[in-house]
């Protein structure tokens, strides 16, 4: 029976079996000699390493227990080659590998994997990314063929480039929908500050809608160039064999110009920010504390030694300090983040209230500095046997070897796994209590804690909202909503007009459309690109769907419609002055009329000759009425679109983008009163319109079987009832029901 499963998801327990991967290795200092002994890491696994000819380091190690090969190729960039207005694009990327090379289609690429029975993955971690397959050994060559392509030959096709950007907003959001997760970010902003790694991993939902696709090229040419890569092959070869199939596979690919990578120093942040807690307010139901504190790195004299007291210390302080008579620590558990530059030790502690949220610090670090009074000789030897036999047990599971380990091969490469095993055999009792008493003695700390709204605050806490939402009306009209969003430094803008469809009337439909497709085009200033005034303040804009990607149709609704502005932060004056001149002063003229009507014209063709859109309009004029505005066509019909003239278009725009129907939204990290008073001073020359309230009338009842002949072999069917009558608090669960 063949495994053939392609994901791009982080469950790697799904499979057991043995796996090839790649790995990565910084240059310069740390980088392993050109050639290094082979042996036997803890007397297990013979391995060897080498470089090839463009600087790629590779790593073969043998493991002979099944038929299986598993490679790994570690990436050295990930979060922490981002800055803050391409925040997430390295995990974008990661997805985007996946959609299709020079050679082969997206389809063509997953099918052939599924041919060979191989499993391929991806994860993108802070420093790193790492790409790997797992193949049954006399498909391996053919696999690792494929993986290369991916690799080195991606082409990111918009059309599926489109489709994982939704599907990276989906991980965003779940993200965003799970306390814990909100929490972790929180505190990794803090106690990150300064560095990329203060924003989340995946990006943030404003980051990666406007992110363009020339952004994901630029990261991939940069970045995935053949020295700045480590190959980790693990599994059932003869290392002259495989060491010819790596060398033929990808020494053929030139060197990469690599920026040297700047030091990420967390110490002054540690003597300048800490011993308070910052606490954020959210719709929470629980308590999220989150502490850290500086370890030593990689790199450090004590880092063995951390390694074997961390192993101790989470089963000491889950015995000390969750008790049932005690509820200000109701979980606990840690993490040794090392890093290449710097490390902390972090707690993650579930706490009963608010009021007890410093005791629970205070019992952690009373636990902390009685801890070395705890340590023995027996547990540091249990420890050091246990880490050694996880090792063990993992080097028979190829892929999840490779995965705990790749962070090794990515910060350290062949020399840092070579002799991590051996280093730590030669810890000793002394070692762990030195170390423990230089990093747990009362250390200067970090802390964040997620409280509910509820809450009440605690005498001497630093608190900040976590998110604040301030409306104005302007005297013409128009409606004013600012959100602050610390989470990242984007300006995101939305102007909505209100009524589209009832406004148009039948004779007008299409009109909408057709403004907004002269709006993203033209200018009023002479002799200047719209395009270039936006790539100037590194901004997004866009006024239309893609009418080639149904699901995205969210400026295409018959009760609204928008245009939309994004950028960084620092450009959000500029951004709001091109968006006012915009809407203010493009003038719709003869040429760009015409230009945007062949375009629309083009656009409803094409609609027109899809059964699923002859099947929409025959359902909704049907059960609601041809005259309903909810029926009508938000793109037009041919004659509305043909009969079109410049004056009726521009008067129909006057008073749909009058002040008194526009909302203008605004999410940014700035403070909302700026924001609205920036705004203001820009959109107040909107004149202000006397609109007639939009009232969306009750359809008909209509109940039947209605069918329409189109000469297509495809049929569509449309069901459908009206409901009226529906109660304010039944509409959330009338959203997710039709969803």
């Amino acid at each position: 029976m063949k495994l053939a499963m392609i994901y791009r998801i982080t469950n790697y327990w799904l499979l057991a079996i043995g796996l090839v991967w790649a790995g990565i290795s910084f240059g310069g200092e740390d980088a392993p000699p050109k050639k290094l002994p082979g042996g036997l890491v803890g007397e297990r696994y013979a391995s060897s390493s080498t470089i090839l000819d463009n600087g790629m380091e590779v790593v073969l190690i043998e493991n002979h227990a099944n038929p299986m090969i598993a490679c790994f190729v570690i990436v050295r960039s990930g979060q922490r080659d981002e800055t803050e207005d391409i925040a997430g694009v390295g995990h974008f990327l990661e997805h985007a590998i996946f959609d299709g090379t020079e050679y082969r289609s997206k389809k063509e690429l997953y099918d052939a994997f599924d041919f060979l029975g191989s499993y391929v993955n991806a994860s993108t971690k802070r420093d790193y990314t790492e790409f790997f397959i797992l193949s049954p050994k006399e498909n391996f060559v053919s696999s690792l063929d494929l993986l290369r392509e991916m690799i080195f030959h991606s082409v990111f096709p918009p059309d599926t480039l489109e489709q994982e950007r939704g599907i990276v907003l989906e991980e965003i959001k779940r993200d965003l929908d799970r306390p814990s997760e909100k929490a972790d970010n929180l505190f990794y902003r803090l106690i990150y500050k300064g560095t990329p790694y203060a924003h989340s991993i995946l990006g943030s939902v404003a980051g990666i809608s406007a992110m363009p696709r020339s952004a994901v090229l630029d990261f991939y040419e940069t970045h995935y160039v053949p020295n700045n890569m480590i190959c980790v092959v693990i599994g059932d070869f003869q290392p002259q064999d495989m060491s010819t199939i790596i060398d033929s596979t990808f020494d053929r690919y030139p060197p990469g110009k690599l920026a040297k990578k700047e030091l990420l120093d967390l110490s002054s942040l540690f003597s300048t920010s800490a011993n308070h807690i910052i606490k954020y307010r959210s719709d929470v139901d629980k308590y999220y504390l989150r502490v850290g504190i500086e370890a030593p790195t990689v790199w450090s004299e004590d880092y063995y030694a951390m390694l074997v007291w961390t192993e101790i210390l989470e089963p000491y302080l889950q015995k000390h300090l969750i008790m049932p008579q005690d509820s200000s620590i109701i979980s606990l558990g840690l993490d040794y983040v090392e890093d290449r530059d710097f490390a902390s030790l972090n707690f993650y502690i579930d706490v009963g209230s608010e009021l007890l949220v410093d005791r629970a610090v205070d019992r952690l670090f009373q636990s902390l500095a009685t801890f070395p009074y705890w340590i023995s000789e027996e547990r540091v030897s249990a420890a050091i046997q246990s880490k050694r036999s996880r090792d063990l047990l993992q080097g028979q599971r190829l892929h999840m070897y490779g995965l705990l380990n790749s962070r090794i091969f990515a910060r350290g490469g062949y020399a840092l796994w070579r002799y991590r095993d051996e280093y730590l055999g030669k810890v000793t009792l002394n070692d762990v209590l030195q170390s423990a008493d230089k990093y747990m003695s009362y250390p200067s700390f970090v802390a964040s804690c997620l409280v509910p709204f509820s809450s009440e605050m605690t005498e001497g806490a630093v608190e900040t909202t976590e998110d604040v939402t301030v409306r104005k009306t302007l005297g013409n009209g128009m409606k004013i909503i600012v959100h602050q969003d610390g989470d990242a430094p984007i300006f995101a803008a939305h102007l909505l007009a209100k009524g589209r469809s009832a406004r148009e009337g039948p004779h007008r439909a299409g009109y909408v459309d057709l403004i907004h497709r002269i709006l993203a085009t033209s200018l009023p200033v002479p002799n200047a690109s719209l395009e270039d005034l936006v790539q100037q303040i590194g901004a997004e804009f866009e006024t239309t769907d893609n009418p080639y990607i149904p699901y995205d149709d969210y400026r295409t609704s018959p009760t609204h419609s928008f245009l939309r502005m994004e950028c960084l932060d620092g450009f959000r004056d500029n951004a709001l002055s091109l968006l006012s001149e915009i809407v203010t002063l493009t003038p719709i003229g003869v040429e760009n009329l015409q230009r945007a009507k062949t375009e629309q014209l083009g656009i409803l063709s094409s609609r027109n000759a899809r059964v699923s859109y002859r099947a929409d309009r025959l359902f909704l004029t049907t059960m609601l009425g041809a005259d309903h505005p909810l029926a009508q066509p938000e793109f037009g019909m041919y004659q509305t679109i043909e009969s079109a003239t410049a004056e009726a278009v521009a008067s129909f725009y006057n008073m749909y983008f009058s002040g008194s129907n526009l909302i203008l939204t605004v999410v940014t990290s700035k403070e909302p009163e700026e924001i609205i008073d920036m705004a203001a001073s820009k959109f107040i020359s909107l004149p202000q319109c006397e609109l007639e309230a939009v009232v969306w009338r009750v359809p008909r009842d209509t109940v039947g079987y209605f069918e329409e002949e189109f000469g297509k072999k495809q049929s569509a069917v449309r069901l459908g009832m009206v409901l009226r009558s529906i109660v304010p608090e039944d509409r959330a669960a009338l959203e997710v029901w039709n969803r």
